[in-house]
């Protein structure tokens, strides 16, 4: 009985205890709900909360000298510790019962506590100086957006990494835990003294929407700030001479420009960032550029209106001709466009610096074959792969004007920078003497005075030479009548020094059928009975294959190939034209629906051009085949399109709505692979009635990964689709309405067939292949005992045949090639 009134009082005390506790929590848990609130604010809100805090402090302590006033202002109680903040941190260090909870870092009690001690725990100090465990949600980094004023807030956080998620920094998180708390305290101090003095900023450091600070606004750094920012870029750099240690620096502009922000936010390294942001600084200021060019040749027009030309200087304009330096960045597989160009562009008083693509070995070759005839040439000793409108293309221009820098015996005056697809389309002389040149008038309606223009482009002989055979004559004049190869062109495909891993197996395949199929031919129209003289015997794998265009019109392909003569057995080299038979047919008797002018099926459909990259259609089991149509004007009419396989099964069908204005039309049905080789037909009929149709070849393969193909890989490659099934969906009632019966005997030969092998599975290929290709000519390129075989430098079509518009002679009297 005794205790019950003492138990009585202590149960009150305990309640009262518990109420001071409840309300010293909900204080701390404002504290930390008012310290997030001004972590996400802006910097001005950050200054005026500060100040708060230094208002309250001296409301409750002593007054304080100035300097401990601005030093209030400039660290708040969150990071300097105030009243209660022992109390606080003790009993979270502690092992109380506050001291489990304050290590719990989603605890709004702990982080008041630890807010406000003045040595704050490892952990506690790791989540207020980088923020992983903030209430507040974190800015995501949109490394796929659209938006180029989208930057990263962090930015001078990000590391090359392609601003990997946020999320990731928590790994490093124990063994920052792991430091004395004394040196993250420092470190602390130190970040925040750097931002309210502006020391250590980032070079983005607002909103994507906002303009960077300038750097006048950074004058006033410490030295404690500027040894901070050495000690952090020598320990990112590793102590190294890193380009990164002078990057951290402000811009010295406002930089607001879409563009530049852009740049910035895509570049990879500070260092490229900084010059970035000098660089725009530079022309925003108006130092990028001269305010005025001097003017060495007199101009009727202004080529730019943005730029003050100085007249005055046309009066010191040299006696000696300007001397060029032309930068040729070429690549691909054109060598006689290039050298057409070359040829066009030459002369013994200029300069020609030449790099050739990484990538494109055959061009390389060629260009130095050719370039070591002239002292005034020269190949760059280094190559890069170059990206149209990419910094590699930027790269390879910056690298050449360097080498043209360095190279004191070459004077040149000016740099003018080509590729094998620009053509000139003014007379040389007149192109560098602009009194004489010829004008491309401005356009009506769009303002741009007259203008000289020099250069043209987009120039491909694969796709169109009649143009650039039209400007040759302009320029030039005609070539002597019974010039010879005036309107054929040969580009290169495929050269032995690329090796068989350069070739596709389809290509591999087809190519040593046509080899096959030109001999056959030899052997039936060259020999005669009882000798071998012009009997042959294929060695090894084609020597160098060829495009033949005539008149803008692909012809075929030209493959140079090792033989053995059976008559002395002795090596010959051949050169075999194949061309590809007519497979578009109209239908018999003819519709009345008079639109379709052309079909076709192939693979690398180039939209742009209308053509398909895949000259000749080759095609294998493996590959995804694109129906091509080619339409004349006249009304909307809606046609059907049916893929039928070599045994008749109806792969897929679908309809097209043909605009009155269409030209082309294509479609690339979604067929489930392998194919079944053979020859395929496309029809396309109107109102179910036969309008037209066209065949491709799908070629088994005699090669797999460069290597005889085996039986088991033939078997998986020339079967077809799993149950004849091309599509999810069976066609196989349309077969009585389109009058396409499935033979069983031929299905029962198809499956034969796809298990040969050797010489069987090369006799099936090669009689595939004759029903949609024709040996049209063969030819020898040096020596054969075969007496009427003709040299192929004698024919017409082979690759070995004059081409005296592209061929690079002697240096002419007046200097020139043309």
């Amino acid at each position: 009985m005794v205790a019950a009134p003492c138990a009585r009082r202590l149960a009150r005390r305990s309640h009262s205890a518990l109420l001071a506790a409840l309300m010293v929590l909900l204080l701390q848990t404002l504290v930390v709900w008012n310290f997030s609130s001004l972590d996400s604010g802006a910097g001005e809100r950050r200054r005026a909360g500060a100040a708060a805090g230094a208002a309250e402090q001296q409301q409750q302590q002593p007054a304080a000298p100035r300097r401990e006033r601005r030093d209030l202002a400039a660290h708040p109680p969150a990071a300097r510790g105030g009243p209660g903040g022992r109390a606080g941190g003790g009993g979270a260090r502690g092992g109380g019962p506050g001291g489990a909870r304050a290590q719990q870092p989603a605890s709004r009690g702990a982080l008041a506590a630890r807010a406000r001690d003045p040595h704050p725990s490892p952990l506690i100090t790791l989540e207020t100086q980088d923020g992983y465990f903030s209430h507040r949600p974190k800015e995501k980094v949109r490394t796929d957006s659209n938006n180029e004023n989208s930057v990263p807030k962090d930015f001078e956080n990000v590391d090359n990494s392609n601003f990997a998620p946020r999320t990731q920094k928590q790994k490093h998180q124990p063994e920052m835990a792991k430091k004395p708390p004394s040196r993250q305290k420092e470190r602390l101090q130190r970040k925040l003294e750097a931002q309210d003095k502006g020391q250590g900023q980032s070079v983005l450091g607002k909103g994507p929407k906002e303009v960077l600070p300038p750097r006048e606004k950074a004058t006033g750094n410490s030295s404690q700030g500027k040894d901070l920012s050495r000690h952090s870029h020598a320990k990112k750099s590793g102590g190294g001479g890193s380009p990164e240690t002078k990057s951290d620096q402000a811009p010295k502009c406002d930089i607001s420009g879409k563009e530049a922000i852009s740049a910035l936010t895509r570049a990879k390294s500070k260092h490229c960032r900084q010059e970035i942001a000098e660089t725009y600084c530079r022309h925003k200021l108006g130092l990028l550029m001269p305010e005025k060019v001097t003017r060495f040749c007199p101009l009727e027009g202004k080529a730019n209106k943005n730029v003050q030309w100085d007249e005055d200087a046309v009066e010191y304009m040299p006696a000696n001709p300007v001397r060029i330096a032309f930068v040729l960045v070429v690549h691909g597989r054109a060598s006689r466009q290039l050298q057409r160009m070359f040829k066009a562009i030459y002369h013994k008083d200029h300069f020609y610096y030449i790099h050739v693509d990484k990538r494109s070995n055959y061009l390389h070759r060629q260009v130095l074959q050719f370039s070591s005839q002239y002292d005034n040439v020269r190949v760059t000793s280094w190559r890069m792969a170059t990206i149209w409108g990419g910094a590699s293309l930027l790269s390879t221009y910056l690298q050449s004007m360097r080498d043209l820098l360095e190279m004191t015996d070459w004077p040149w005056d000016f740099f003018i920078n080509l590729s094998a697809a620009d053509y000139p389309i003014s007379f040389q002389n007149d192109s560098f003497h602009p009194r004489k040149s010829k004008k491309v008038k401005s356009v009506p309606g769009h303002g741009q005075t007259a203008r000289p223009t020099f250069f043209a482009r987009k120039f491909e002989a694969i796709v169109n030479q009649e143009i650039i055979g039209q400007l040759d004559s302009y320029l030039y004049g005609n070539y002597p009548a019974g010039t010879p190869g005036l309107r054929s062109y040969w580009e290169n495909v495929y050269d032995e020094p690329d090796g068989i891993h350069s070739l596709s197996d389809v290509a591999l395949t087809l190519y040593h059928s046509f080899i096959r199929l030109g001999l056959r031919r030899a052997e039936l129209s060259l020999h005669t009975d009882g000798e071998n003289s012009c009997r042959y015997y294929p060695m090894g794998h084609p020597a160098s294959v060829h495009l033949y265009f005539l008149a803008d019109r692909f012809q075929g392909f030209l493959i140079k190939h090792h033989v053995t003569n059976l008559a002395v057995s002795k090596l010959e080299t051949l050169e075999t034209w194949m061309m590809p038979k007519k497979v578009f047919k109209i239908a018999s008797p003819p519709s009345d629906f008079g639109r379709l002018q052309f079909s076709e099926v192939g693979t690398d459909w180039d939209a742009k051009e209308r053509l398909f990259r895949n000259f000749g259609g080759l095609l294998g089991p493996m590959d995804e085949p694109v129906g091509m149509q080619k339409w004349g004007k006249g009304p909307n009419v809606t046609v059907t399109v049916i893929w039928v396989d070599p045994v008749n099964v109806i792969a897929a069908t679908y309809d097209i709505l043909i605009e009155s204005t269409a030209e082309f039309t294509h479609y690339k049905p979604p067929l489930n692979l392998p194919l079944r080789p053979g020859v395929w037909t496309v029809k396309i009929l109107h109102h179910w009635v036969p309008v037209a149709e066209t065949k491709f070849l799908v070629a088994p393969l005699t090669f797999s990964n460069k290597q005889p193909i085996k039986p088991e890989e033939a078997l998986k490659l020339h079967n077809g689709p799993p149950r004849s099934a091309y599509m999810e969906q069976s066609f196989q009632s349309l077969n009585p309405v389109l009058s396409l019966p499935i033979d069983p005997s031929q299905v029962e030969q198809a499956r034969k067939n796809a298990a040969f092998v050797g010489t069987a599975l090369e006799n099936w290929l090669d009689s595939l292949v004759g029903g949609t290709w024709t040996a049209v000519d063969i030819c020898a390129t040096g020596p054969t005992a075969c007496p009427v075989m003709q040299a192929c430098s004698q024919t017409a079509w082979s690759s070995f045949s004059p081409d005296p518009k592209s061929e690079l002679g002697a240096v002419k009297p007046d200097g020139r090639l043309r």
